[in-house]
């Protein structure tokens, strides 16, 4: 293939899909990157060669002008796509939307719809009948989860991919509203819920967690992001970082569980050592280490009474504060207790990696 043939198929892939644009000045960079050298009036020549012909779109409102596919483009197929790749593409949509960033998801758009297209010119075929076999859910109770707004999402992804801080204006879960200079370092997704792990301001906090539907405003700021000598990611994640901690350290956790509850903690593990061995005829001993979270104190009071904590001490005391709350309020009739005072569940602070 001749380097000018591969050097506009290398532009015409590197335009964006309205609503976004690119600028002759970027094309000549990025082209540059991938090693064709070329100038800028060559590629203003070149695009206006092909906007009729391929239904290019030349923005004139913005400064500098800026180069884009319409948003229902068709896709060039070289070779065309098969079955098998639309179905991946239908499914990678479908299912990743909430991890992929917007321009990934942008740039997949076409490509979905002409999968959509293939898919159902054979609806006889058995691959292209699989997404309605498929359905994906999540544990516990269905919620719905609160949306983020497209502009703030964008700089939230865009200062990760381009390891820039970015400034915000954020709502606490108390409330408050407060300015902060966000060093991000990772989206960590619980379920299909994000929280942006990063470091704030002089970092004098070290590793926090937000939740961006809260960034009520976000711009990007030109200086390069910070990340924490020796920051773990994983470990982050292990250690409960997108939780709720009552301690940096994790606890060794024993328990007795009923045999009727006990199979759930044996197919849905909690620790990667964790133990259970016969304690009686009706029960386990079940030891693991785990981190010292609010979430493990709803797991735990999740089995109701089926199981029972022996240790930690402090941990067993904060369990029998809630139970004897509960106790206590439903020996009474519905209602009939005018104030309950604070809960015994949210009584502890000092949370290290709290969702602000």
């Amino acid at each position: 293939m001749s380097e000018p043939l591969l050097r506009t198929l290398r532009m015409l892939q590197l335009i964006p899909r309205a609503p976004r644009s690119i600028g002759t000045a970027e094309l000549q960079q990025k082209l540059a990157e991938l090693g064709f050298e070329i100038g800028a009036r060559s590629i203003q020549r070149d695009l206006q060669d092909l906007k009729d012909p391929l239904g290019l779109e030349l923005r004139k409102d913005t400064k500098p002008y800026g180069w884009r596919w319409p948003e229902d483009a068709a896709v060039f197929e070289a070779p065309v796509m098969d079955t098998s790749t639309a179905l991946t593409l239908k499914l990678s949509r479908e299912f990743l939307a909430r991890v992929l960033p917007p321009e990934a998801l942008q740039r997949l758009q076409g490509h979905v719809a002409r999968a959509e297209k293939i898919l159902a010119a054979v609806p006889h075929k058995k691959l292209a009948r699989w997404p309605q076999k498929i359905r994906v859910t999540s544990a516990g109770m269905p919620v719905r989860y609160p949306s983020v707004p497209a502009p703030i999402l964008d700089v939230v992804t865009r200062a990760l991919l381009e390891d820039r801080k970015f400034q915000c204006t954020y709502q606490t879960r108390g409330g408050e509203v407060r300015d902060y200079e966000v060093s991000p370092i990772a989206l960590v997704y619980r379920d299909a819920f994000p929280y942006l792990a990063c470091v704030l301001n002089k970092h004098e906090d070290g590793v926090v967690t937000l939740v961006p539907h809260r960034i009520r405003s976000a711009a990007l700021l030109p200086g390069a992001r910070f990340v924490p000598k020796g920051f773990d990611l994983d470990e982050f994640v292990r250690a409960g970082g997108t939780g709720f901690l009552l301690g940096r350290d994790p606890i060794r956790l024993t328990a007795l569980i009923h045999k009727k509850a006990a199979l759930t903690v044996m197919e849905l593990p909690i620790a990667e050592q964790q133990q259970l061995r016969a304690h009686d005829d009706e029960r386990l001993f079940f030891e693991a280490d785990v981190p010292n979270s609010v979430e493990l104190q709803r797991w735990l009071l999740g089995f109701g009474d089926a199981i029972e904590v022996l240790g930690p001490e402090s941990l067993r005391a904060q369990l029998r504060a809630v139970v004897e709350n509960l106790a206590e309020r439903y020996a009474r009739d519905s209602g009939e207790q005018e104030r309950w005072g604070a809960p015994a569940m949210f009584a502890q602070a000092g949370h290290l990696y709290t969702a602000r």
